[in-house]
């Protein structure tokens, strides 16, 4: 007996939709058959098992798998477009190779930058009607009237709060969509025991210090806190500063959460070298490398993409300094990246605040029943500012990179 199952949004959280078909199996209901354009998923009933699927996305489109894969006791069950199923019904311990998803990762990826996108407008444009609304309702009533019948103010409760609840759900439903992504890459790209104790801030290789104890060290001189704000837009800058406080004797220890306080110890000075890695989306494997070659990881941002990472390596005094990467083109192309994914997030964000007090400032001059909202251009204005040397310095910092010589 078939069974057919309606999934919406399965694509968001692949590794979940995963272990519901590994699920289904075992129940008895193997897959068949998926269908994408209408989110439904086939099965044909029979015996109970254990079958483990792995959800692929390939613009290739080929309905072969690679040998290696094939071997390994892995088969297409049914692809639809770009996206397929595969499964193996091997024991878990006898399987050795896996699908690979960073093209998955990748299209999540885009749409979590899409949908901040839209959750940034949605929320500014309720700001905006909110502010608005309340100072149309602060007018004298002749005003108001005079608004009314003109078009210029909407005062009927039966439009303005279905506006507003639609709004709000919309909002949470983006702020869903994009909580599911964000974990649903954090499973596909593998995250480790280790990276999520760095996550918490302390370095590799320490332990983390008691509360009390931290401000104990604080109140004797032997625990400095700096904080770095910005630091992401002028990496190189972060680097040199680092290590000055260890030439100091000033090693670091902690890093907080959000990535701006970097907790010191005071000890003996040291050569260390110190290098950011900045990433759209983790690579592991380069991670393995760098340890491999040395380094030590001290820092590991909380957000998967784009992934940040600052590494350490101390040297000898008539030691080479360490370089994390010894040919310029790939620091170039880092920085080049980091530089436009700056531009594309925060040029939309920047253009939208803009409109807005221009907006705001135009309707004043024109209309003797409009003030300016001054609370919200000064907020707006700040933002700007802000997100301008934000991008300007992902650019300078492009700039610099790119000037220097193999």
């Amino acid at each position: 007996m078939d069974k057919k199952v309606f999934r919406p949004l399965w694509s968001f959280d692949v590794p979940k939709t995963e272990t519901w078909l590994s699920e289904m199996a075992e129940q008895g209901y193997l897959l068949y058959e998926f269908r994408k354009s209408s989110s439904t998923f086939l099965f044909k009933q029979g015996s109970p098992g254990r079958a483990e699927f792995k959800i692929g996305l390939d613009k290739k489109k080929s309905d072969v798998l690679p040998d290696a894969l094939v071997n390994d006791g892995w088969r297409m069950v049914s692809r639809k477009g770009a996206w397929y199923a595969a499964v193996n019904e091997q024991p878990q311990e006898q399987i050795k190779t896996s699908i690979v998803q960073d093209n998955i990762v990748k299209r999540n990826q885009k749409l979590f930058y899409l949908f901040i996108s839209i959750l940034v407008f949605l929320t500014v444009w309720m700001f905006n009607f909110v502010m608005d609304y309340m100072w149309m309702q602060s007018l004298p009533e002749a005003i108001q009237e005079h608004l009314r019948d003109t078009g210029g103010m909407v005062t009927n409760p039966l439009v303005i709060f279905p506006g507003i609840i639609i709004n709000v759900l919309l909002i949470s439903l983006l702020a869903y969509f994009l909580n599911t992504i964000r974990n649903s890459n954090k499973q596909l790209t593998h995250r480790n025991s280790e990276e999520e104790d760095l996550e918490h801030g302390v370095v590799e290789g320490q332990e983390l210090i008691p509360f009390e104890e931290e401000t104990s060290l604080k109140k004797e001189g032997k625990l400095v806190v700096k904080r770095y704000f910005g630091w992401k837009f002028a990496p190189d800058k972060l680097e040199k500063r680092l290590e000055e406080m260890e030439a100091k004797g000033f090693q670091l220890y902690r890093i907080s959460w959000s990535g701006i306080s970097f907790y010191f110890l005071s000890g003996s000075p040291r050569r260390v070298s110190y290098k950011t890695e900045f990433q759209n989306m983790p690579d592991e494997r380069s991670a393995g490398m760098h340890k491999e070659a040395g380094w030590k990881q001290v820092y590991s941002s909380a957000s998967s993409f784009p992934k940040w990472r600052i590494w350490s390596q101390e040297y000898s005094k008539d030691g080479a300094k360490p370089v994390l990467y010894s040919d310029q083109p790939t620091k170039q192309k880092q920085a080049l990246k980091m530089a436009i994914n700056s531009t594309l997030i925060f040029i939309p964000v920047i253009a939208l605040y803009s409109f807005y007090i221009w907006t705001d400032i135009n309707l004043a001059t024109e209309s003797i029943y409009y003030t300016i909202t001054w609370p919200v251009i000064i907020i707006f204005s700040i933002i700007v500012i802000l997100f301008s040397s934000f991008t300007i310095r992902s650019w300078l910092y492009y700039f610099r990179m790119k000037k220097i010589e193999d």
